[in-house]
């Protein structure tokens, strides 16, 4: 999920950045050179580049945020695994198991938190104004003092 806020809202913030990327998200499903521009447009590294340009202490959360939804399951990998995995004898044989949903634990507790905080940072931006008028800019700026 941290994963997924993140980039939707990068992706929306190029967007705002460049409103004709907007055209082409929509028409990704409409060919194979649709998606191909799709893809080179819509990238982490984008994301970074545009944020860099905004705001270096917001980069660093994202980035710090992306790496940490990557380490936890947001992309197949060695940490993602085993931080998951359970082993059983049964019988003669062992019993691999991994646990893609924890139930209410302190675990999904930080992930909310942090995917709560991720959205936050992330659509400061694009919603400025917004952001302005329900006075989350200086809330904003208390939660970034820990980091």
């Amino acid at each position: 999920m941290i994963r997924s806020v993140l980039e939707h809202a990068g992706y929306g913030l190029l967007i705002h950045r460049d409103p004709a990327l907007g055209e082409t998200w929509l028409r990704r499903q409409e060919g194979v050179a649709e998606r191909k521009a799709c893809r080179k447009a819509f990238t982490p590294g984008a994301i970074e580049t545009a944020l860099e340009a905004l705001d270096k202490k917001l980069l660093a959360i994202w980035d710090e945020l992306y790496e940490f939804s990557i380490d936890h399951g947001g992309h197949p990998n060695e940490r993602s695994l085993t931080t998951n995995l359970s082993m059983d004898d049964v019988g003669k044989t062992k019993e691999l198991q991994v646990q893609y949903l924890h139930g209410d634990s302190i675990f999904v507790q930080g992930a909310i938190r942090t995917l709560a905080r991720a959205g936050l940072y992330a659509f400061q931006h694009t919603m400025a104004e917004r952001f302005q008028l329900l006075g989350l800019r200086d809330e904003l700026k208390e939660l970034r003092k820990g980091l």
